[in-house]
């Protein structure tokens, strides 16, 4: 080979090479799809005359480039593999659309749960991430929450329900997760296991036993003499939460019964209201009376305070009263000394925690069940109210804090299936 064209080889494989990390910096802003870039550079010639030639740089969408430099008659080509990063545009976010399935509505308790929905939903937004929520009244019937979860199949992608049926819901809950939609349950249980994965809600039957320990505890402090008589109210009974409740209630006051410090004088139904419970309590109060009311909700035991004024009593003194789920007017009632107590249970969590579920299994596949070795139960607090911490109440069942892992089996407490036979065990205490 002679000298001038060896100089020119050379030379052109200076450029080659040159040129080459040129066509990394380029493909680095290129997108991934094939694209052809041509641009007028100079090479010297072998008469080392500067002259002008063309460079084309090509990039496959497989990350390898090819430089080729063209000087008639001849062309050298080269082929690099590159690597490119930040070239493809991110993904779009996956939209989390949920439709809240809420029990029933026109209560503080269920304010508070939609109260932490909407936050968790508003934090996640600022976040950029893309969630909506829709809420859906119940109205405490079976048929319409059942309606509602098979609608939703198709049109959102997340179910909270807070089942107003334990066993009557199930199919559609099943039929639901088939179509591939998370399905949260919280707040009250469903019969089966394996559809709450995992649940998120209050331990009702610890939490029920705390409440009537307080009630012997307040009567005792009024220095009622015993037997102590004890009306029990409580909530339907197709919800889990109120017949966990009352086998709270059964198993607690049970010593008390048979050493006769307690006689239940009678068990009725007050459907989880105020009003409700205002005309139940006032029935029983027109046939005998009382000393003590122990509720299955603090709804009923506000209406149970209002029956004892409109008996010409003083709830406080003549009776003492309590209840469950630290409502504000329940607090309020400690505060004036109506109402010994409540349990008070964390809605405002419940619903936070649910949301934040969703995203964390959406977004990252997180398991809390699988990471909990099996475990599928969040238990939410149930701390004990009374005029010594009633002015506090509020900042610890409504902090917000990371999700965490289950920490107990739904399938430790199971609601017993025969009903009236706990119902009239309870009315058997006389």
């Amino acid at each position: 080979m002679s000298t001038p064209t060896t100089k020119f080889v050379t030379t052109l494989l200076i450029v080659v090479l040159i040129l080459s990390i040129v066509g990394i910096a380029l493909i680095a802003t290129l997108p991934r799809t094939p694209v052809t870039v041509t641009m007028p550079i100079t090479v010297p010639s072998v008469s080392l005359v500067t002259i002008s030639r063309e460079v084309t740089v090509t990039a496959p969408a497989a990350g390898v480039a090819t430089v080729t430099v063209t000087q008639p008659p001849r062309t050298v080509t080269t082929t690099i593999v590159t690597t490119v990063s930040g070239a493809a545009p991110a993904p779009a976010p996956k939209e989390i659309k949920i439709a809240f399935l809420i029990m029933g509505t026109g209560y503080p308790y269920w304010d508070d749960w939609i109260d932490g929905v909407a936050t968790a939903v508003k934090e996640l937004q600022t976040y950029g991430i893309p969630i909506s929520y829709t809420l859906f009244d119940g109205k405490y019937d079976p048929k319409t929450q059942y309606d509602q979860i098979l609608s939703a199949i198709g049109r959102y992608n997340v179910i909270i329900l807070t089942p107003v049926d334990r066993v009557g819901l199930q199919p559609a809950i099943e039929e639901a997760r088939r179509a591939g939609v998370l399905v949260i349950i919280a707040d009250n249980a469903v019969e089966r296991d394996d559809l709450m994965d995992p649940f998120i809600g209050s331990h009702n039957y610890e939490a029920a036993k705390v409440e009537a320990l307080a009630l012997i505890k307040g009567l005792r402090e009024s220095g009622k003499t015993p037997p102590y008589r004890i009306f029990i109210i409580h909530g339907v009974t197709t919800a889990a939460n109120n017949v966990l409740r009352l086998m709270g209630f059964r198993d607690a006051l049970e010593p008390f019964v048979k050493n006769g410090t307690v006689k239940i004088v009678d068990v009725q139904c007050g459907y989880d209201s105020i009003d409700r419970g205002y005309s139940t309590a006032l029935t029983v109060l027109a046939a005998q009376k009382f000393d003590g009311v122990l509720s299955t909700n603090d709804e009923m035991a506000i209406g149970s305070i209002r029956a004892i004024e409109a008996s010409g009593l003083t709830p406080g003194k003549d009776v003492i009263v309590v209840g469950l789920n630290g409502i504000p007017q329940a607090l309020d009632a400690i505060r004036e000394g109506k109402m010994y107590a409540t349990v008070s249970q964390a809605p405002f969590v419940m619903g936070y925690w649910s949301v934040y579920l969703a995203f964390w299994r959406l977004y990252f596949g997180f398991d809390p069940v699988k990471a909990a070795g099996g475990k599928n139960w969040i238990v939410t607090p149930t701390p004990l109210v009374t005029k010594e911490n009633v002015n506090i109440i509020g900042s610890i069942v409504k902090f917000r804090a990371p999700l965490p892992l289950p920490n107990a089996n739904t399938a430790a407490v199971r609601p017993v299936s025969d009903v009236m036979g706990l119902i009239n065990e309870l009315k058997s205490w006389k």
